[in-house]
C-alpha cells in the first residue's frame, strides 16, 4: 500500500493498493493498470475503506480527486 497524500482528515487520505484484483478492469487486457491497482480513501477499521476507485477514473482530467493525488499516481505508476 502506497500513501498518496497527507491530510488531517482520514476521509481525505488516499492510498494506492496493489491487491491483485483491481477495479474497473472488465474487458481490459491482463496487464492493464486497473487489473492490479485500486485507489482507496478513508481509514480501514476492520470494515474496509470508505471509498474505492479505479486508477484510470482517479487520474482522469475531469475527476473530482485532488491534483496531488493524481500526480502521485502518475509518478508511481509511470503514467
Amino acid at each position: 500500500m502506497i500513501k498518496l497524500n497527507s491530510s488531517r482528515s482520514s476521509r481525505n487520505r488516499y492510498y494506492l493498493m496493489n491487491d491483485g484484483i483491481g477495479m474497473g478492469g472488465y474487458g481490459l487486457p491482463d496487464n492493464h493498470v486497473n487489473k492490479k491497482w485500486v485507489v482507496v480513501n478513508g481509514i480501514d477499521r476492520g470494515n474496509g475503506y470508505q471509498g474505492y476507485s479505479s486508477v484510470t477514473y482517479t487520474i482522469a482530467e475531469d475527476s473530482p480527486f485532488p491534483e496531488d493525488v493524481k500526480a502521485a499516481i502518475r509518478k508511481h505508476l509511470n503514467l
